[in-house]
């Protein structure tokens, strides 16, 4: 477990969130990443089992920095949150692998983060083309980043 996956459960445990068994849900594969093509980027956001964001402008692909950005915060959104998001979270893999694409909205620059339970085969299906996940239940989300706040929201699993 990385040391900011530590921190954060030892400030689940303190403020009396959680238990050291659901303290760690949220965290993400050592895995990395999967890819995904600048080509394949639209249809990330045609999701068939949950919400996804609108976008209105271009795509791009986020840099390691604004993924990075991303992913510190989904420690203290998840943190806030957890008592709303824990029913939404898969009970057998605690460990998440994502495809981040940017977007424009209104103007504003967004990354959709779409995540997928690193039990279901991963490496298979991350040849670049976006993974679109019917059904999954709790172990396929997505989340929205704003590059400019640094806040997250639209979090939606599947099956909701």
């Amino acid at each position: 477990m990385n040391i900011r996956l530590k921190t954060l459960n030892a400030v689940l445990l303190c403020i009396g969130v959680g238990s050291p068994a659901t303290a760690n849900w949220a965290s993400l594969s050592n895995d990395g990443q999967l890819p995904i093509t600048l080509e394949e980027a639209p249809e990330l956001f045609h999701q068939c089992s949950r919400s996804a964001p609108l976008p209105d402008g271009d795509y791009w692909l986020p840099s390691p920095t604004q993924i990075a950005a991303l992913e510190n915060s989904l420690e203290g959104y998840f943190a806030k949150n957890m008592r709303q998001l824990d029913w939404l979270m898969d009970r057998h893999s605690r460990k998440y692998r994502g495809q981040y694409v940017g977007f424009e909205r209104a103007g504003i620059e967004y990354i959709y983060a779409s995540y997928l339970s690193d039990s279901m085969r991963l490496n298979e299906m991350a040849d670049g083309k976006a993974i679109i996940m019917c059904d999954g239940g709790s172990s396929a989300w997505g989340i929205v980043y704003n590059v400019s706040t640094g806040e997250l929201s639209e979090f939606s699993g599947n099956g909701n």
